[in-house]
């Protein structure tokens, strides 16, 4: 087998010893429940309330609660809202588009016409394209930063804001709404995951510009030189931002080439969900884009930029011959 090169922060990044150094420590002290009155409940208490500190020191909004997942997250947020006719982005991954009471078209390069409405629920960045919406004027923005939160500077302009710790290279299971406004309560997810989830954030949060031109250049680069030596792809969207580019290689399904990436040793993602169930991917659907042959890189956090040389040499080895394998390589 291949050395694995994770090259899509969605598919899981391995722990690093700190965090597991985390986890263990906060396992033995912070595994009681802190709304209890015991010791035990107020010793998590004490845990939950330095990582609400340690955030509102990082960004400056006053209040943050967290949740399980990113779902729940932004149905907490809306939540605060009641009765607000909410608006979308076609482009918004599914769980968000169905909560929504009206869905805004976007152009090809995928950012929305946005409508008039109470509330918008922007995207930092698309999960599949990495393109930054551009919120109405006027109504409540709830921010969905859940690609983006920890890897792009400001992103705080909104009444609430969702972040994801997978984003910033945290174990899976924590999700986080930040805002000016306390939210009802809810069920707290277990601390020593809170835990490690915020230790990792504040690890990266001042190198955050740094890394960020690092990624774009790198990006850049990479999709300079799959144009040049791939026939027939294309990158898609406007306004993205620097860990997230997702582009389309004609002639090819998603599947065959994600997998035969992965036997190389490079684990990426794919927007088209023919991948799983067989229909074509709604984000460049709306965008009027080709669905096929679809690949998104998602950087996770720690990678080293130089890695993204070697995958433009597989993939172009591998494009030619898939193409030669199905009979297309001189379409």
């Amino acid at each position: 087998m291949n050395e694995r090169r994770i090259l899509d922060f969605r598919a899981g990044v391995p722990w690093s010893d700190q965090a597991l150094d985390v986890l263990a420590r906060t396992s033995r002290s912070a595994w009681g429940n802190p709304a209890h009155p015991s010791s035990e409940g107020r010793r998590a208490a004490t845990w939950l309330e330095a990582a609400q500190a340690t955030l509102r020191g990082l960004t400056g909004l006053p209040h943050v609660d967290f949740f399980a997942d990113r779902n729940a997250a932004v149905a907490a947020a809306v939540a605060h809202h009641p009765g607000a006719r909410i608006a979308v982005a076609a482009t918004h991954r599914k769980a968000v588009l169905r909560i929504a009471h009206v869905v805004a078209p976007v152009d090809a390069g995928g950012m929305p016409d946005w409508p008039e409405c109470d509330l918008a629920i922007v995207q930092g960045a698309n999960e599949e394209t990495g393109v930054s919406d551009r919120g109405p004027s006027t109504g409540v923005r709830v921010l969905d930063a859940t690609n983006s939160f920890g890897r792009v500077s400001g992103l705080l302009d909104a009444d609430h804001v969702i972040a994801d710790a997978s984003a910033w290279g945290a174990p899976g299971g924590i999700a986080m709404v930040l805002g000016r406004a306390p939210l009802e309560a809810y069920e707290i997810p277990p601390l020593p995951l809170v835990a490690v989830a915020v230790h990792r954030l504040a690890e990266h949060w001042q190198a955050r510009d740094l890394q960020e031109a690092a990624e774009r250049e790198a990006m850049d680069a990479l999709e300079a030189r799959v144009l040049a030596e791939i026939p027939d792809v294309q990158f898609h969207g406007v306004g993205r931002v620097a860990h997230i580019r997702s582009f389309s290689i004609l002639h090819l399904d998603a599947e065959t080439l994600t997998r035969a990436l992965d036997v190389e040793g490079f684990v990426v993602g794919s927007g088209s969900a023919c991948v799983s169930d067989g229909t074509p991917s709604h984000v460049l659907a709306a965008m009027g884009r080709v669905t096929h042959g679809n690949v998104r890189l998602a950087l996770p956090v720690d990678l080293d930029l130089a890695v993204l040389d070697e995958f433009a040499g597989v993939l172009a080895h591998t494009v030619r011959r898939l193409r030669a394998e199905a009979g297309v390589a001189d379409l």
